[in-house]
C-alpha cells in the first residue's frame, strides 16, 4: 500500500505497519478504475510491445480513454467489436430481471 500511496495507510495502519486484507483490497479498488468506472484494466498487449500490467493507478476517466484508444487506435474491426460486445452485454443487463431488482457495487 505504502509503495502505491504513502499517505495511503492511517496513522494508526502506519503505527502497527500492517493493514488488514479488506481495508487493501478497498484501498486498492479506489485507485483503481473499479471505483469510478465499474471495471478494472488488468493488462493490455499493445502491437509490436512487452504486455503492459501496471495499471492500479488507471483512475481517471482521461487515463482510461486514452489506455483504451491506444490499445484499438489503428484496429478499427477490433475497437468496433468490442464495442458490439459492450453494447450487447449492456442490453443483457438492462433486460435482465434480477439487475433491475439489484444493485451492484
Amino acid at each position: 500500500m505504502v509503495k502505491q500511496d504513502p499517505h495511503g495507510p492511517t496513522e494508526a495502519e502506519h503505527k502497527v505497519r500492517k493493514v488488514t486484507k479488506k481495508r487493501y483490497m478497498e484501498f486498492r479498488e479506489k485507485k483503481s478504475s473499479s471505483h469510478a468506472f465499474g471495471f478494472r484494466v488488468e493488462g493490455i498487449r499493445f502491437p509490436d510491445k512487452e504486455p503492459q500490467t501496471d495499471f492500479k493507478n488507471l483512475d481517471t476517466s482521461e487515463r482510461v480513454k486514452e489506455t483504451v484508444a491506444g490499445f484499438l487506435s489503428g484496429r478499427p474491426s477490433v475497437r468496433d467489436d468490442f464495442l458490439r460486445r459492450l453494447n450487447h452485454i449492456r442490453e443483457r443487463l438492462e433486460q435482465s430481471e434480477y439487475f433491475k431488482k439489484h444493485e451492484v457495487g
